[in-house]
């Protein structure tokens, strides 16, 4: 059941209005507001299919930039090579936790 305080804060009522008056009038702002929260799905699952192509656009750059450091130094330090490899983890991973929560929320 849905606590009465809960619902008479929300709705704005007089605290002498009875429980069945409170749902009617959840009941009745339900489908008026629906269309106005459902208005914003479309950019949610632009953003939830864009995300992880950007994570992958990272993760190209990423790679480059670690083979530009192999063939400018070799492959002898490791170091140099780092910090593209993590350029590419990273960017994946945060293409990757954008994606995920907006998949779930753009869900039907």
């Amino acid at each position: 059941t849905i606590h009465r305080s809960w619902l008479r804060c929300v709705l704005g009522t007089d605290p002498e209005l009875s429980m069945e008056t409170l749902e009617l009038r959840l009941d009745e702002a339900i489908p008026q507001e629906t269309p106005r929260m459902e208005s914003g799905i479309g950019m949610v699952k632009v953003i939830a299919a864009i995300a992880p192509m950007l994570g992958l656009l990272g993760t190209v750059v990423g790679m480059i930039a670690t083979f530009q450091a192999i063939t400018l130094f070799g492959t002898g330090d490791p170091k140099l090579m780092a910090g593209g490899i993590s350029e590419a983890l990273v960017t994946t991973m945060q293409g990757l936790v954008v994606a995920v929560p907006m998949l779930f929320l753009s869900a039907d």
